[in-house]
């Protein structure tokens, strides 16, 4: 009787891993896209979160310059009134011009407004918005069209009713 020879496990996978060099790969290519992805997403929310901030700071500003130029011409409180309101708005108000026209009852108001922000991985960091707001003199002057449309011509014209349109 001849010995057959039993392969050896360990040389039967190498003989294995020689045929397909490739075999168990895929996993680590899976892993590898999952990591970016990941990735992706914590750089996609930190984004947000920087952006929210941004559009936060921006409110809290045109408030805080809406709420100064609502106060021109009515007494000398604008900037801290827009102190205030900054402060509701989770922020601070950084600078506070006014500016009146010669009458005394118009003018512009232009703020500055400083908001903090924690961002995930980046820390602390504060996020700075400016705004303007005025106040203008009311128009003595009311703009009419300069033509009317042609339904509301014919329509006048002809005696029908001006509120009903016929689309023929």
């Amino acid at each position: 009787m001849t010995a057959v020879p039993v392969p050896v496990p360990d040389a039967e996978r190498e003989a294995e891993l020689e045929r397909e060099p490739d075999r168990g790969s895929a996993s680590l290519w899976v892993l590898g896209g999952c990591s970016l992805i990941a990735i992706v997403a914590v750089v996609g929310c930190i984004r947000g979160d920087a952006v929210l901030a941004r559009h936060r700071a921006e409110t809290a500003a045109d408030l805080t310059a809406l709420a100064a130029a609502g106060r021109i011409g009515v007494d000398g409180v604008g900037c801290s009134v827009a102190a205030r309101v900054a402060a509701a708005n989770g922020a601070t108000l950084s600078s506070c011009r006014i500016a009146l026209a010669a009458d005394g009852r118009s003018g512009a108001v232009v703020v500055a407004v400083v908001a903090p922000v924690r961002l995930p991985l980046v820390g602390a960091r504060t996020v700075t918005a400016t705004a303007r707001a005025a106040r203008e003199p009311a128009r003595s002057t009311v703009a009419f069209p300069r033509a009317l449309p042609v339904w509301a011509t014919k329509a006048v014209t002809s005696g029908e009713d001006p509120n009903r349109h016929s689309w023929r």
